[in-house]
């Protein structure tokens, strides 16, 4: 049966054989039979350690997995009953046979039934994982690891599985890869494309390793332009004239990389206040050589936390509001007027003119009086 909603479970399932096709019947009763019985948390941990014996020695010609599919229980007709259907699929197969399409349909199609195994019942859940183990005629073996959920929203809603096929056997990394999938899934489809095509490409860690990523920002962490993947046919807009991050496909880097060289428009020595130039310098060369990254981050930010503190930091006092729960206006005039080093005024000016300082200064706007603040 279901898990109770508000229940977070995993399990795993026994080691299935993906064909032929006629002993589906017997498999699935064998699967509920287990769904019902194996309820064992599993430690969500980013380490890949083996889940079974058969675990597969990661190999540099290998995709770390095979199949993202999203499955949800619809009806194929406004008369058929329900059951699940494939709704998104990645990666999308491109120059393979029709015969080798029609086998890969119908693995996808045995693919669906592992996702829902107990049939179309409609019992609330919210959140469970689970995995199972795919084994083919000739031996080989590849795990399946299945999320299910209901999609963010309210109302009636279908619950829907996410599904990765791969010959790695590490269910606890698997758990967190769906639980970024699952965050870019509440935003919309198609975030989670890029996300996922990285991810395949990956290198394998090696056994009893674990995977690190170097740097990872939101798309939301940043107010400028955001594409994560450029199209070809779109490079253009790396010569934009304004700030931008954008992620190109590793063959282009010699078309849009800039060879590291700056060109002076004028006014790089006078946009700051020498007073303050030189303390944001005695702050930033402060480092060690030996610095850890961690220790360079905090350098940094607070070395601009006491910049802006000490430039726009009585930026509260000019938000006026009717009530404290309102929307407040900005009040800019009354701002640069209340500078007291007017030797920064200048600076301000141009500063609250910024992208950067306008997005601040309108979110202090709609967000209440008592949480103002940097």
């Amino acid at each position: 049966m279901p898990p109770h909603p508000g229940t977070k479970m995993s399990r795993q399932l026994d080691a299935v054989q993906l064909r032929p096709s006629k002993r589906l019947s017997s498999l699935f009763g064998s699967l509920q039979e287990k769904l019902s019985r194996d309820r064992v948390e599993k430690d969500s941990t980013l380490s890949c350690q083996p889940e079974t014996s058969q675990a597969v020695t990661p190999s540099s010609h290998q995709f770390f997995f095979e199949y993202l599919v999203v499955v949800s229980l619809q009806q194929k007709t406004k008369d058929s009953p329900y059951g699940p259907q494939i709704i998104y699929k990645f990666p999308k197969q491109i120059g393979i046979s029709p015969s080798q399409r029609d086998e890969e349909e119908k693995a996808l199609q045995v693919i669906t039934l592992f996702c829902f195994p107990e049939g179309v019942d409609w019992i609330p859940l919210t959140h469970e994982t689970f995995s199972f183990v795919l084994t083919e005629t000739d031996g080989s073996r590849q795990n399946g690891y299945c999320r299910r959920l209901l999609p963010h929203g309210k109302g009636k809603r279908s619950p829907e599985a996410y599904c990765i096929i791969s010959k790695v056997a590490c269910f606890g990394l698997f758990s967190k890869i769906f639980d970024e999938v699952e965050k870019r899934r509440e935003k919309s489809m198609a975030m989670i494309y890029p996300f996922m095509q990285s991810l395949r490409e990956a290198p394998f860690p090696e056994p009893g390793k674990t995977v690190q990523i170097k740097s990872f920002i939101p798309e939301s962490g940043t107010e400028h332009t955001f594409i994560s993947t450029v199209p070809t046919v779109l490079m253009e807009v790396v010569m934009a004239p304004t700030p931008f991050m954008l992620g190109v496909q590793k063959n282009m880097l010699d078309n849009v990389i800039d060879q590291n060289e700056l060109e002076d428009i004028g006014d790089e020595d006078s946009l700051l206040p020498e007073t303050l130039q030189n303390e944001l310098l005695e702050a930033l060369c402060a480092k060690k050589d030996n610095s850890t990254p961690e220790e360079l981050n905090t350098l940094v930010s607070e070395a601009f936390v006491s910049f802006f503190i000490q430039t726009v930091g009585h930026f509260s006092a000019h938000v006026k509001r009717k009530q404290s729960h309102q929307p407040g206006v900005f009040q800019r005039k009354t701002f640069c007027k209340s500078i007291e080093h007017k030797s920064y005024q200048q600076f301000v000016t141009n500063f609250i003119s910024t992208q950067m300082f306008d997005v601040f200064i309108q979110e202090v706007e709609r967000r209440p009086a008592s949480n103002e603040g940097l």
